[in-house]
């Protein structure tokens, strides 16, 4: 993801168009295999050290900045060692043992006080001063790099100058059409595993019209939205034909400047195809859930998209079949989905033949004191609903499951 001070754009007449780059130019191309060669050969060097080499890169390119952006997205494919926990201890020691030294009356000169500071540690003082601050993060070395070709980073770099946009939006509108029934439930499966705040409704053409808030649309909680509604967004690349039409507040900007993305922006993605994007949290789930599932038990391959009434659509994350066939949903609501899930719960009460649901609330959610007395006087909810912190335990799913269905006819 690339940091605010490296996002390029322009705004005109009230739009903003990000600086996107050739992404066949020979030059930029040249200019990104020199910098991920540095990567590939200096395994073992530290952030330091590889700052150092990488300057004269990014000095020499024809626009520094976007070669700052390039070895940015590089670093983000880094991994340092992590830093030992001993070396706060000795490094307080050593200099407990400098400072009684530097008391005594007879110490000398500093040559001589510096050797006697070395002594216990069996080194030699430059050394030893070498080595009182090996655990800042720029002195560790790098274990691991995933590389990836020139044109893939300057693809990822056209896509991360978007993505870094978006972290100044309030709403966002996404249109779109896609005839491949599997890959449009995994694209809105996909918007749930984020945790995303969207409503979705079914057009007269066939497609369906998202609206998301962004992250400047919340209080709480906004920067972690925001890196979440980055990151979905290589997911819109992947569909058929889409339109995204954001408002942004741009902090350099007075007013509000719109943000307009198609699948003709030349955009692509670097995810998994969506048919087989799973989230970890995600993973230990199912695994979970077919360790302790009751008999008979499964857990849909995708969620199903639900209908309930004119044109509103409704996603949860998971669809589960019963032994006897029967189709069940659950749908979770975080900390971001205080309006959607009120008015989920109020169709729900209010509809005489409601899809079978059953709905996990953050106690985030729960700590409104209005939201509170809500929940614990819905009869509803007490049958088909359960809270949860962050993520939701499997044995607490199983049982809501278990308990809506008790008292639900057969298909």
């Amino acid at each position: 993801m690339l940091t605010r001070d490296l996002l390029r754009y322009t705004v005109r007449q009230g739009r903003v168009h990000p600086r996107f780059i050739d992404v066949a130019d020979q030059g930029l191309l040249a200019l990104a295999g020199e910098l991920i060669d540095l990567y590939q050969t200096n395994l073992g060097s530290s952030l330091e050290e590889l700052s150092e080499l990488a300057q004269p890169i990014i000095n020499a390119g024809r626009v520094p900045l976007m070669a700052k952006g390039f070895n940015k997205l590089l670093l983000d494919r880094c991994r340092f060692r992590e830093a030992d926990g001993a070396i706060a201890a000795a490094r307080l020691a050593i200099l407990e043992r400098a400072a009684l030294l530097l008391r005594a009356p007879d110490m000398g000169d500093l040559a001589h006080y510096r050797q006697q500071v070395a002594i216990p540690y069996a080194t030699d003082p430059d050394q030893l001063a070498a080595s009182l601050y090996a655990d800042l993060p720029i002195r560790q070395p790098l274990e691991a790099f995933d590389p990836l070709t020139p044109e893939a980073l300057l693809q990822r770099y056209n896509l991360a100058q978007a993505q870094g946009l978006l972290f100044f939006a309030g709403a966002i509108t996404l249109t779109l059409q896609e005839r491949r029934i599997v890959r449009l439930r995994r694209f809105f499966q996909y918007l749930r595993f984020f945790r995303l705040l969207f409503r979705l409704e079914r057009l007269a053409t066939g497609g369906y019209r998202l609206e998301l808030d962004g992250p400047l649309s919340l209080f709480d909680g906004a920067r972690r939205y925001g890196l979440q509604l980055a990151l979905t967004l290589p997911a819109f690349c992947d569909l058929e034909q889409w339109q995204m039409e954001a408002t942004l507040r741009l902090p350099d900007r007075a007013g509000a400047t719109q943000f307009l993305l198609d699948q003709e922006s030349a955009l692509h993605s670097h995810y998994a195809r969506l048919t087989g994007y799973h989230p970890r949290e995600f993973q230990i789930f199912v695994r979970e859930f077919r360790e302790q599932a009751p008999p008979g038990w499964s857990l849909a391959a995708a969620a199903d998209i639900l209908h309930p009434s004119g044109q509103e659509v409704w996603i949860p994350d998971w669809t589960f079949i019963t032994p006897d066939k029967r189709r069940i949903h659950v749908e979770l609501f975080h900390r971001w989905h205080a309006t959607l899930l009120d008015a989920r719960l109020t169709a729900l009460e209010q509809t005489a033949d409601p899809p079978p649901l059953v709905l996990g609330v953050d106690r985030f959610l729960y700590r409104d004191p209005v939201r509170k007395q809500r929940l614990d006087h819905s009869a509803w909810f007490a049958k088909n609903g359960f809270l949860f912190n962050e993520f939701p335990p499997i044995e607490r799913v199983i049982k809501t499951l278990t308990g809506s269905l008790s008292e639900t006819p057969s298909a």
